[in-house]
């Protein structure tokens, strides 16, 4: 026995020490199963920092990939990353099949139980399950009784895992909108760049031929049968823990992502809110909860649905996957049913088993679950808000007493479920396997007439004591692996040529994503140009802490001091009450427009304002310009943790800074197309960098100022704008005011220079969607106009020219009549084009507000 091979021994040996249940890996007698063979092999063969090396990599692609499953609150991210172990979890061929017939058969027999429900109700008539429990449920709406056109089930998703009996257990059905899909893609994607020729040689099944039937059955569902409808992926936002997903699945498929409030519906038609108008929305694959879709009908405190949904819905002018109410499919109570259903609708049993289930509204049942609650898993059916799952055995004497005495109240609010040991599978913990327990979600489509399976899946892998004790702790996924008995083609998600040709929809951007990439734009300019004028301030700072200080020097820097103020519009500060005692010890206060999140317009408030836009339209990056997003935002989450007590140490930190805010602004330059979402999101640059600029000039050179002075500031501006290099190139002499001007204001060459701001802008706005064509001039278009004229009528000595022996005032006058009709402009873009984008008000007492 070689030394491989006795290493092997061992490992296995003290895995199997450690897992109390059957094994997916390994068989009774300690044996590795075949199909696990190869892959473990492999995984044996690596040298721990090979294996360490590895799983860094993995975690490395997730973070980049900014993949997450938790909300990017207002007052920063709580984004908790997403957990990828490095071993799959494995599923031979002749297994799957049979796992695979008997997803089939539960999805054609819960679409007929959908159908039936909100139908004939013959399940109900001929006693095989009792009303209430499905009228109790919330999850039967009745305003999606006895609909009008046909609703069918068209994504289905059930929890799995092996039982006791050695075969796979159906544990949960998944209708509503079920989550998963995204995560399992992103799953496979990366582990396919990491170990690509050990997936190719185990033979898995691909993921991308599922996905071409997810999007042929959405395109089919169009009620009006158009060849290329437009259809929606409809998020409640980026408060859900899911959103990731949302802006994933909304990017791969090439689906609009939309909210609410982006969409209208008018005349009984569902509508999106775009720059160009409304246009009419076909097919909604929806990511909201059934009772928060339509706040008119449903849940009336609902701000994720659309007022007049169901209404479309009936008049059969928008199709929604899934139906609204297929929610009743999960109540936890139906479960006890299935067999029997099975045996009405089919006339056969259920190829898959499920966990035993016991529903309280019978006599029988509710007593055997009173007399064995210290051993079940008590559920209520009613799927309240405040509803949960309740593990007996967690339970003390007078908690069990108290669940008991509401089980006798309300029988048919609950039912008890029995408590199995599921099998476990390996996990890479470090570099030592740990057995797991292993749950997989299986993902099927309706496709002519039946279903089709995902042949992977998402799995999950939690340690013994997170079943029960500790079930919502983060789990570990895995990636599933189909395994078949012969290679595998390459499958593209791209239609093919014989198919027929996709019209193109880039014209079709939501209101609110405009403006959210509208101020993603302004945030970005703002904290580079923030970010460079502070470092300005302490490179001067330090360079006069070099030599010995006299007036002219602390008068300089004191007028920087306060441009910063102006600039990041962080009022008092160096300008206010007490400014004096700010600008003799000027570190707190840096510090402050630095560091502090919660001070309107410091760098960290900008940065982290930034990053919840970037977020809100994250289905509009590369990858590349994700990657640059998630790297500041990682960074500024380590540099608000560091403890700092001088303001000399962030240089580093406005380098990284600028840095980034130049990728992300090279990237998104290069990487986007020159349609209206680049439009908005440079136009937001270009307005906020006119107006840092019109304001910076107005607080360094509208005084006059003792030369030396007015030398360190025209030097400081021209490091903060880019432009000392070209300045000296150009000119070749000491500084002079006229010159500086000239460059940075009225130089149509310099994409630094004012001037070049303006020029760009009225490109753009002539590239704007009108309503109608017009002699007449609209409200942006004509003070675009006033703006260009007013810069290409000045000239830089007339404006360096004193008047009244202390002001240029020319200079003054010109900066703030531009800086005000900027804002007049930005005002008029908003009411303009984003008019759809408003927030919608509640007129009724939410849920919250009655809570004491």
């Amino acid at each position: 026995m070689n030394d491989s091979t006795q290493d092997l021994h061992a490992r296995l040996q003290q895995y199997q020490k450690r897992s109390g249940s059957y094994d997916e890996m390994i068989d009774s007698k300690g044996v590795i199963q075949p199909h696990w063979r190869d892959f473990m092999d492999h995984i044996f063969s690596l040298e721990s920092s090979d294996v360490n090396h590895t799983q860094q990599e993995v975690q490395q692609f997730l973070r980049e990939n900014g993949v997450t499953y938790s909300t990017f609150h207002e007052e920063g991210s709580d984004n908790r990353p997403w957990h990828l172990d490095l071993i799959p979890f494995l599923v031979q061929q002749e297994e799957w099949q049979v796992v695979e017939a008997g997803l089939l058969q539960r999805a054609n027999l819960l679409n007929m139980i959908l159908a039936d429900l909100y139908g004939p109700r013959t399940l109900i008539r001929d006693s095989v399950v009792p009303l209430e429990m499905i009228f109790s449920h919330s999850g039967f709406l009745r305003p999606c009784d006895q609909p009008t056109t046909a609703q069918s089930l068209t994504i289905y998703a059930a929890d799995l895992a092996r039982g006791p009996d050695n075969r796979v257990w159906v544990l949960n059905d998944r209708t509503q909108a079920p989550s998963g899909l995204g995560y399992a893609l992103e799953n496979r994607m990366i582990l396919s760049r990491i170990m690509p020729r050990l997936m190719r040689s185990c033979q898995t099944h691909r993921l991308a031929s599922f996905f071409r039937v997810v999007r042929d059955t959405l395109s089919r569902l169009s009620p009006q049968q158009k060849e290329t409808p437009r259809i929606v992926l409809l998020s409640p936002g980026t408060s859900d823990d899911m959103y990731f997903e949302h802006a994933y699945l909304a990017t791969y498929l090439g689906y609009t992502l939309v909210q609410g409030e982006d969409l209208t519906v008018r005349d009984g038609r569902v509508w999106l809110k775009s720059i160009e108008g409304l246009l009419p929305v076909d097919i909604i694959l929806r990511r909201v909860q059934d009772q928060l879709c339509d706040p008119l009908e449903l849940r009336k405190d609902s701000t994720a649905g659309v007022p007049g949904l169901l209404e479309a819905v009936r008049r059969g002018n928008v199709a929604i996957a899934n139906p609204i109410g297929s929610g009743v499919l999960e109540n936890p109570g139906l479960m006890a049913f299935m067999p029997a259903i099975a045996r009405h609708f089919l006339d056969e049993d259920l190829i898959l088993p499920m966990v035993a289930t016991w529903w309280c509204g019978h006599t029988q049942e509710m007593q055997y679950v009173l007399e064995n609650i210290d051993k079940l898993i008590i559920t209520n059916t009613l799927h309240e808000p405040k509803g949960h799952t309740v593990y007996g055995p967690k339970l003390n004497k007078r908690e069990r007493e108290q669940l008991k005495a509401r089980i006798k109240a309300t029988p048919y609010a609950f039912s008890g479920r029995e408590m199995v040991q599921f099998s476990t599978a390996p996990s890479l913990v470090g570099d030592q396997l740990e057995p797991r327990h292993a749950f997989v979600r299986s993902f099927l489509v309706a496709q002519n007439g039946g279903y089709t399976a995902m042949r992977g899946g998402l799995a999950r892998s939690v340690p013994p004591y997170m079943t029960r004790s500790a079930p919502h702790q983060d789990p570990i996924t895995k990636d599933t692996w189909v395994l078949s008995s012969r290679p595998q083609e390459h499958i593209s998600l791209w239609k093919q040529e014989d198919e027929p040709r996709i019209t193109s929809q880039s014209g079709s951007l939501p209101s609110r994503t405009a403006e959210n990439l509208y101020w993603v734009g302004r945030y970005a300019e703002r904290a580079e140009t923030l970010a460079r004028l502070l470092r300005t301030a302490i490179v001067t700072m330090a360079d006069r802490d070099s030599y010995q200080e006299d007036a002219i020097e602390n008068e300089g820097l004191s007028q920087l001091l306060r441009a910063i103020t102006e600039v990041s519009a962080t009022l008092p500060g160096f300008v206010g009450e007490g400014s004096q005692a700010l600008l003799d010890q000027p570190d707190g206060e840096l510090l402050s427009v630095t560091l502090d999140p919660q001070r309107i317009g410091s760098l960290a408030n900008t940065v982290g304002a930034f990053l919840r836009g970037a977020h809100i339209v994250r289905d509009r990056w590369s990858f590349d310009t994700w990657r640059i997003i998630n790297d500041l935002e990682e960074y500024w989450k380590s540099t608000q943790r560091k403890q700092r007590s001088s303001i000399f140490r962030f240089h580093n930190d406005f380098n990284h800074t600028i840095t980034n805010m130049v990728a992300f602004t090279g990237l998104t330059m290069e990487s986007m197309t020159r349609e209206m979402g680049w439009l908005m999101l440079d136009m937001g640059r270009r307005i906020e960098r006119a107006s840092l600029l019109s304001t910076l000039f107005r607080n360094t050179f509208a005084r006059v100022r003792e030369p030396r002075v007015e030398y360190l500031l025209m030097e400081a501006v021209l490091v903060t704008c880019e432009s000392l290099i070209t300045y000296r190139r150009r000119y070749r002499s000491a500084l002079h005011l006229p010159g500086v001007l000239e460059l940075v204001i009225l130089d149509g060459v310099n994409p630094r220079s004012l001037s070049y701001q303006i020029q760009t802008l009225q490109s753009h706005i002539e590239k704007l969607p009108r309503q109608r064509p017009s002699t007449r001039l609209d409200q942006d278009q004509r003070l675009i106009l006033e703006i260009s004229t007013d810069l290409r009528l000045a000239m830089d000595y007339e404006l360096a020219q004193v008047q009244a022996d202390t002001d240029l005032r020319q200079l003054d006058t010109l900066m703030l009549r531009i800086d005000e009709k900027l804002a007049q402009l930005s005002d008029t873009i908003n009411r303009t084009f984003f008019r759809h984008a408003s927030t919608r008000r509640q007129l009724v007492t939410t849920l919250l507000d009655m809570e004491p």
